[in-house]
């Protein structure tokens, strides 16, 4: 645990070589979730993952909603304290990536590359994907098993998806960018697609 603005997180940090890499978990999803990800980079680089506040053992902000930019802010100040240095390459999944879409567009110098897992769409929230549009039993089972920091982050969505949507794009000839999406998630045979962003 580490102390961050007031805050307690939770992170799991080996320090290796060559730029740290860094994940970021999806809606819901706490650092355990990258368990067999996680040890295999961690033998050649620096590598953390860490819980969000409200996920995990991390508390929870009493005087704030989560949001992108307190996220990104929170995780910034953290990476500092632990004294873990830019340049880094973030692995965000599904929110986590749309989270990381909006860090390396923001702070574009402190980032190498960006590897997008399953990742959120900026407009995928909006529209026809929009919450109040889901079918009634995907809204019971994500409001029953997501954690009160997710629901906040998931209420936060759209107008994440505009925030970073508001951002100068993302550079690829300076920040290497590879996007993985499941297409078949039934059959575990498929192969990754893998596409720039």
């Amino acid at each position: 645990m580490q102390s961050v603005q007031n805050h307690q997180f939770e992170y799991v940090l080996h320090r290796g070589t060559g730029p740290a890499v860094i994940f970021e978990n999806g809606l819901g999803a706490t650092f355990d979730w990258w368990a067999k990800v996680f040890p295999e980079i961690a033998k050649t680089q620096t590598t953390f993952a860490y819980n969000r506040a409200g996920y995990g053992r991390s508390q929870a902000k009493s005087d704030s909603i989560p949001d992108v930019e307190l996220a990104i802010e929170d995780l910034r100040s953290l990476l500092h304290e632990l004294n873990v240095k830019p340049p880094y390459i973030l692995v965000g999944h599904s929110l986590g990536g749309l989270y990381f879409q909006y860090y390396a567009r923001k702070y574009p110098d402190e980032v190498k590359g960006l590897l997008l897992v399953d990742s959120t769409h900026p407009d995928q929230m909006s529209g026809d994907g929009a919450v109040d549009k889901w079918p009634w039993w995907v809204k019971t089972v994500v409001y029953t098993l997501t954690p009160k920091a997710g629901m906040q982050e998931l209420q936060q969505v759209e107008a994440t998806g505009q925030k970073v949507k508001a951002l100068p794009a993302l550079n690829t000839d300076k920040i290497k960018s590879v996007v993985l999406v499941a297409d078949e998630p039934k059959n575990p045979s498929t192969p990754l697609e893998i596409n720039a962003v």
